[in-house]
């Protein structure tokens, strides 16, 4: 039998209308509010836990304007003056009806399909003036399309039973089952009908945490099928930045990825936080609180980088709110946070038997087994499952060690949690997770500090590589540092001694994880002994940006380590002395090996490239005018300091030419385009190397990695010079005009957003010399006399 039952009796249109708006209603109710974890009325009475307006709370999230399919020629700057633009991600939804969004954790992502589900269910109702054109950017003189929201988890459960099912030609019906899990078989019935009629908006969430990988596989079938199917419907799925390749390489499906919060969106946040916190008639209590925490949130570097995440972001606004200070650490933040939930419900906890103390351990051990589930990590469970998972805290903190015992009592413990904690909360039927993943991973990792260093290390290493894990390992190394530079010096030295003696390829990815490791590390002021051998390590993973070595590794694996390399420190670079090779054909000029990297540019602005009018010379009004102090989407940037410099316009890129000149006494300056080309050309092909497809072994091009990647990491890519990073990458400025008599300046040699076509040696675009873009960088170049 089918899973979709297509014969099930259609109701009246009465009786389909009434359906549907109780679906409706139900989904407002599910979705209008964010209930802010952990922050109270100060006033005391009741301390009940304040639930903003998604549509007033909400940030406009923002991204770059997407790809679709293989080849946009949208984003080529020769057939739009605009180049890429950076977007509100809700200015996609009339553009696109098939959408991949990608973000980091906590970047946003279900927030926003909650805020697409509110306003469409709201708008369907009728309820108030529609929305949808002012929220969401849809047009008014269209249907509204009725939104179905659930976690692709809900699907995984409904698929573990039967999996041999899917794959046929029907697997998209599989939908309907996680539908009948999470809605009523009746409504769900109702929603398929919708779906045939081509009348909905589905909005898929979470495809990162389905852990099992074949499982991922199957369901990414059953989408593809369903997308299939139902093709008359908008689309979008969600997903942290790993498993989700395959769709994104979908023919119709466009990716986007979230751009973290910029300085801006900061800002913009916290007013919006402010005046739900205040009312109106607060006006002085709103006034007075929004530059005490703006003050301490963007006044600190390392708390400011946090700040770029809106979950943590969240979450610094709810420590700043109860305790007028504020952690710099992730770890110390998700604890202060925790600490706040578990104080808020405290006199309850008190009142059913329970101790702070002793749900916390709860909630610790469940967070552990559910992240190392036998099965891979799990986000949702069976209550009955989780229940005995609880056996140490009940054995060890109320003497229960009768199994049957704990599991009845561990049920009720549960449920009550979740429906007043804010840490867990109800899934479905019978099911349990944690409100948000933040919560579960942070607590995984505090239960395994609290293990012996022989049993953390057991579990950890044979996932240190897994993305699925990355976050736990993130707090873990925070939660280590806690307890002092012993374990912490322990954690790196296991790290390193992963690496086979004589392996490129597992030094690499130790240096990689390494690297994530230290930046973690940072805030609490530590560096690796000497002893630990780190910049041995690293010294000796230099070998990944070697032609015949970098074959041995992964690309993804080089990454990893290049980007340890740049926190760390990549010799390769001296900002006064940037490497330069020959032209074929032009022994007079000289051109960079690389882009300007970010540690390059870096030189420049403390050293007061900004504030000396000499450098600017011609062009100092310009930048005065524009108000330039750094580049564009410079907090992001200083994080990745082997990465090329980007968000520098032609006149910056000029300046800094200037100054690096002026500091070296060798006449520095952006290449003529007829240099460029000349370094670039390959005769043997109209790519850099050849005439070889480009594959994401060659170059960062957009099929790939989805940002800037540090320089040199694609030695097979290399130009016949030598030159690194001619294709792909970074847009590079150029000294010339496009056209005689114009204004508009030339670059060369396309960028991580771009495909293969754009990456070509022969190619050119053009724009503003104001332009500054997250795609566009530079190199240099200087003339040298024969025989020098």
């Amino acid at each position: 039998m089918d899973i979709y039952d297509a014969t099930v009796k259609k109701s009246s249109p009465e009786e389909e209308k009434k359906l549907l708006d109780d679906y409706l209603k139900s989904l407002v109710t599910e979705t209008e509010r964010i209930d802010i974890r952990g922050i109270y009325s100060r006033s005391g009475s009741g301390r009940e836990a304040i639930r903003f307006p998604i549509e007033d709370i909400y940030t406009p999230l923002k991204t770059h304007r997407p790809r679709l399919g293989a080849d946009n020629a949208e984003c080529f700057a020769e057939e739009r003056d605009s180049f890429v633009e950076r977007v509100p991600l809700t200015e996609l939804l009339s553009q696109y009806n098939r959408l991949l969004i990608v973000g980091e954790p906590g970047g946003g992502k279900t927030t926003f399909l909650k805020l697409i589900a509110c306003v469409l269910a709201k708008d369907a109702l009728g309820k108030g003036e529609p929305a949808r054109n002012i929220h969401l950017g849809l047009s008014l003189d269209e249907a509204v399309p009725i939104p179905i929201f659930f976690r692709l988890a809900s699907m995984a459960d409904a698929m573990k039973d039967g999996c041999s099912d899917v794959g046929s030609g029907a697997s998209w019906q599989w939908v309907g089952r996680a539908m009948d899990n999470v809605y009523s078989h009746t409504k769900s019935k109702m929603l398929q009908r919708l779906l045939d009629e081509g009348k909905c908006a589905l909005l898929l969430d979470g495809l990162d945490e389905v852990a099992d990988e074949i499982l991922r596989n199957r369901i990414m079938d059953v989408v593809n099928s369903a997308l299939s199917h139902w093709n008359k419907n908008l689309f979008i799925v969600s997903s942290r930045p790993f498993g989700y390749h395959d769709l994104a390489n979908m023919e119709e499906m466009a990716t986007a990825h979230i751009d973290s919060f910029g300085k801006d969106e900061i800002i913009e946040f916290l007013k919006r936080w402010i005046q739900a916190l205040y009312p109106d008639e607060e006006e002085r209590e709103r006034t007075d609180y929004l530059p005490e925490l703006q003050s301490a949130i963007i006044g600190s570097q390392p708390i400011k980088k946090l700040a770029r995440n809106p979950v943590m972001l969240t979450c610094l606004c709810v420590v700043h709110w109860n305790e007028r200070r504020l952690p710099e650490g992730k770890p110390d933040l998700l604890a202060a946070v925790l600490r706040w939930l578990l104080d808020a419900r405290e006199e309850t906890r008190k009142k059913r038997g329970y101790t702070n103390i002793f749900a916390e351990e709860c909630f610790k051990a469940l967070a552990l087994a559910m992240t190392n589930h036998s099965e891979g990590k799990q986000v949702i469970v069976d209550l009955s499952w989780a229940a005995n998972q609880l056996t140490l805290p009940f054995c060890d903190g109320l003497g229960v060690d009768d199994q049957n015992r704990v599991h009845r009592e561990g049920i009720t413990f549960l449920e009550k949690e979740m429906l007043d904690s804010g840490i867990v909360e109800k899934f479905g039927m019978g099911q349990v997770r944690f409100w948000h993943l933040n919560f579960q991973e942070h607590y995984a990792a505090r239960s395994l500090v609290d293990r012996s260093d022989e049993e953390w290390w057991e579990i950890i290493r044979p996932r240190l590589w897994n993305p699925q894990w990355a976050e736990v390992l993130d707090h873990l190394a925070g939660c280590l540092a806690w307890t002092g530079q012993f374990r912490t010096n322990l954690l790196v030295e296991r790290i390193l001694s992963t690496a086979t003696r004589g392996d490129l390829a597992s030094l690499a990815r130790s240096v990689g994880v390494l690297g994530r490791i230290l930046r973690i590390l940072d805030v609490y002021e530590y560096k690796p002994p000497t002893r630990l051998g780190c910049d041995d390590a690293q010294k000796q993973v230099l070998d990944i940006f070697e032609p015949k070595e970098s074959a041995l590794v992964p690309v993804e694996v080089r990454i990893a380590a290049a980007e340890a390399l740049g926190q760390a420190g990549d010799h390769r670079f001296k900002p006064l002395d940037p490497e330069m090779l020959p032209i074929p054909g032009l022994p007079n000029v000289l051109l960079g090996k690389y882009p300007v990297t970010v540690i390059e540019y870096r030189h420049f602005i403390d050293n007061g490239g900004y504030e000396e009018p000499e450098y600017w010379g011609e062009y100092w009004g310009v930048k005065e005018e524009n108000g330039w102090m750094e580049p564009e989407y410079w907090d992001d940037q200083a994080e990745y300091l082997n990465r090329p410099v980007t968000g520098v316009s032609w006149y910056e890129a000029v300046a800094y030419c200037s100054w690096l000149s002026s500091q070296t006494d060798r006449p520095f300056r952006l290449p003529k385009s007829e240099e460029w080309e000349n370094a670039a050309v390959n005769l043997k092909g109209e790519y850099p190397w050849g005439k070889d497809e480009p594959t994401p072994e060659l170059l960062n091009f957009r099929r790939n990695i989805g940002r800037p990647t540090p320089v040199g990491i694609y030695p097979y890519g290399a130009a016949p010079g030598g030159h690194l990073d001619m294709a792909g990458n970074v847009w590079e400025w150029i000294w010339d005009l496009y056209q005689s008599g114009g204004s508009r300046r030339v670059f060369r040699g396309g960028s991580w957003f771009n495909g293969a076509r754009f990456c070509r040696s022969a190619i050119r675009g053009y724009n503003s010399p104001a332009l500054r873009d997250f795609y566009v960088g530079f190199r240099l170049s200087r003339s040298v006399s024969l025989g020098t």
